[in-house]
């Protein structure tokens, strides 16, 4: 805080020279009858309105020469002494000329903002996933790309993230003041730096400057009170909503701003908002003072975030956590993304996504900290499974589901048993077939439900597989063995035929006896062996 200062009163009983100096880039603006006020706001930028006369060369080349950039420096000059009341950018001019030619007036409005007006123009979509990251490094990473942007921070503590930030669809002041009310703090614009400067919460308290022989006004806020203490728990009461409007007039060289703390009818208080004002020459300051409740800050949640599904693909898998770096980031480090929990809307079906693979990324709720996986997606460039002709797989990370309306390759109907060959199930061709559903694993296992052929097929690889038709065949394919072992019975039963065929032998075994069939002959083997009976 301020070091202490005399007592703030009426105007000194010494009359000194005035003059309101107005610069816009470095240049001294001729304006006469001028009426400045300059008005400071807890999580505001600082606005300043001036309105006055102006001759017309003045008048034409202010209006002309003036940008985006302009810069505007208004000071307050006491005898020897100059006080800078603001610095920052021009945002509006209004023009006006009264009369005709030679005998016209003309006028000026001007309005300007701090140099903090910078960080809340463009609308950004960006994550931050380090859960180690501080709120106040956050908060440096955002504004570096200012020149000579600057930020004190007396609310966060080296608070850590501890989840996922998102800022989406909000400018850069938005943003920190969103992270700011974390912490139930205000961020404060400074209005006489030339560039982006702010402190997040207010400085600690030092000496106050007593206050004394003013008119005021009183406010007492009843309603914010009782939100605040229901909805945040905070410990306050009514008294600590009780604002005072004093004003300050005259030869004032000590302005006080938003955070000082003053002395007032035997009270400690602080100001949360300030006006200046100049007028006939004369300075003049209308303070807020409140107690230190009345910095109070309610949390600010992105309300856009809400619902939010955000597409990206998953650089890190861990049991049923995923790390994903999302379409909205141009990289993200493995190492420091945020581990995001998967979730189906199934409570029976479950089925992890891999590394590569593309997947939804879900808000379900205002607070991006309730951020989950729902689903993987088949994307054309994902690097999705691809199965080659000759049976061999190869995975580049990809889960996918069925897509578009393309016709595509179907599977062939069941074959006879004398008749039956080798499959090809050809990925790419089957993804393109909307009558086609399939789970699939990168190593090349599959589910594939096909309405084309009306069959369900479960394919190890292209040489293995079963194949249920609603023909009611049932056809399995293998190049190795299949076995069947039972600790119980096996039955084999049918109303028409049972067939089997082999190249080099069938053979029954049972104990000792055995019945053999190779193509040359039939051995039959056992202790009593009864034939036609």
């Amino acid at each position: 805080m301020r070091n202490a200062t005399p007592a703030l009163g009426e105007a000194s009983e010494k009359q000194l020279v005035t003059k309101l100096i107005v610069k816009y880039e470095d240049e001294e603006l001729a304006i006469e009858n001028v009426q400045l006020t300059i008005d400071k706001k807890l999580n505001e930028h600082t606005l300043a309105r001036l309105k006055g006369r102006v001759k017309q060369d003045n008048f034409d080349q202010f209006v002309l020469t003036t940008n985006a950039e302009t810069n505007l420096v208004i000071e307050y000059q006491v005898g020897e002494d100059k006080i800078l009341l603001f610095n920052g950018v021009i945002v509006k001019i209004e023009s006006e000329a009264e009369g005709i030619e030679q005998n016209a007036i003309y006028y000026l409005e001007i309005e300007a903002l701090s140099y903090t007006y910078l960080l809340d123009i463009q609308h950004k979509k960006r994550s931050f996933q380090d859960v180690n990251m501080t709120y106040y490094h956050l908060i440096k990473t955002v504004i570096k790309e200012y020149p000579r942007s600057d930020c004190l921070d007396y609310a966060t503590e080296k608070e850590t993230l501890n989840s996922i930030v998102m800022q989406y669809q909000e400018t850069d002041w938005q943003f920190i003041k969103r992270m700011a009310s974390r912490f139930y703090a205000p961020i404060i614009a400074n209005h006489t730096s030339d560039s982006p400067k702010f402190t997040v919460g207010v400085r600690p308290e030092s000496t106050a400057t007593k206050l004394e022989n003013l008119n005021y006004k009183v406010v007492k806020n009843v309603d914010t009170f009782r939100n605040n203490v229901h909805n945040y728990r905070i410990h306050s009461t009514e008294s600590d909503y009780m604002f005072y409007e004093v004003t300050t007039k005259g030869n004032d060289t000590k302005s006080l701003e938003i955070g000082d703390s003053v002395l007032y009818k035997g009270r400690t208080f602080y100001i949360v908002s300030a006006q200046a004002m100049v007028k006939h020459h004369i300075l003049s300051h209308t303070y807020t003072l409140s107690a230190s409740n009345g910095f109070f800050t309610p949390p600010i949640f992105n309300e856009t975030i809400a619902g939010l599904t955000i597409q990206g693909t998953v650089i890190k898998v861990s049991r049923n956590l995923l790390k994903v770096r999302l379409d909205i980031d141009p990289e993200q480090s493995a190492e420091k993304a945020y581990w995001l929990k998967y979730s189906t809307f199934y409570s029976t079906w479950y089925c992890m996504p891999e590394v590569g693979d593309r997947v939804n990324v879900h808000f379900p709720t205002k607070d991006e900290s309730d951020a989950i996986v729902i689903n993987s997606i088949k994307h054309a460039s994902s690097g999705s499974f691809k199965r080659s002709n000759d049976g061999n797989s190869t995975a580049a990370a990809g889960s996918s589901g069925g897509g578009s309306s393309q016709a595509g390759l179907s599977i062939p109907n069941a074959q006879t048993p004398t008749a039956q060959k080798k499959q090809n199930f050809d990925f790419e061709n089957l993804s393109q077939n909307e009558k086609v559903k399939m789970i699939v694993t990168p190593s090349g296992k599959m589910i594939i439900l096909d309405d084309n052929s009306s069959s369900v097929s479960i394919v190890c690889n292209d040489s293995t597989y079963i194949r249920l038709a609603d023909s009611g065949d049932i056809s399995i394919f293998t190049e190795s063995d299949i076995t069947f072992e039972s600790k119980a019975d096996i039955n084999f039963s049918a109303e028409e035929m049972i067939y089997m065929k082999a190249k080099e032998s069938i053979a029954f075994e049972c104990g000792e006896s055995l019945l053999e069939l190779t193509p040359e002959e039939v051995k039959i083997k056992g202790t009593d062996i009864k034939l036609n009976k």
